[in-house]
C-alpha cells in the first residue's frame, strides 16, 4: 500500500475528509483513534499519497512507535481502510492502547486541529516532517 491517512499531529493543513467507524481521543500532546465500526463515529483525515520510499515509510512507522515484527507491543498499529474517498486500500495507524479508564478525552468532532484550535497542528506538522526527514537521512 502506497497511502497513508494521517489524523493528527502529522496533518499539514491539506483538505481533509470525514472517515467513518472510527473514534479520536486527545492522548495529551497527540491523539490516538480506535476503530469501532459504527458509522456514526467520524474522524478528519489528511491522506498521504505515494509514500512509496521504504526510508520513509520507515520513519512514520517510527514515528509512531510502530514494530512491524512486533505490532502487539507497539504503541499504534496499521490498519488496513477502505471508503468511498479512497481510490486504492489505505493505511492509518490505529492507537494500541487502552482509553477506557485513563483521562482520555473523546474528541467528539473528531478533528485534531479544530480541537487544539489550529495551534498545536501548524507548528507539529513542521515539526514532524522535520523529524521524518532526519530519519530518512538517517541523523
Amino acid at each position: 500500500m502506497n497511502n497513508v491517512l494521517v489524523y493528527g499531529t502529522l496533518r499539514t493543513g491539506a483538505p481533509t475528509f470525514a472517515l467513518s467507524g472510527f473514534r479520536m481521543y486527545d492522548l495529551g500532546s497527540f491523539p490516538g483513534v480506535e476503530y469501532t465500526g459504527n458509522l456514526e463515529d467520524k474522524i478528519q483525515v489528511e491522506k498521504l499519497v505515494n509514500v512509496t520510499d521504504e526510508r520513509l515509510r520507515s520513519a512514520y512507522d517510527c514515528l509512531e512507535g510502530y514494530r512491524e515484527n512486533s505490532p502487539e507491543s507497539s504503541l499504534y498499529v496499521r490498519k488496513e481502510v477502505w471508503s468511498g474517498a479512497l481510490s486504492a486500500p489505505t493505511w492509518i495507524y490505529v492507537y494500541n492502547g487502552f482509553f477506557e479508564g485513563h483521562s482520555n478525552v473523546l474528541i467528539e468532532e473528531g478533528d485534531w486541529l479544530k480541537h487544539v484550535d489550529g495551534i498545536v497542528g501548524s507548528n507539529s506538522s513542521l515539526v514532524a516532517e522535520e523529524e521524518i526527514q532526519q530519519e530518512v537521512e538517517g541523523v
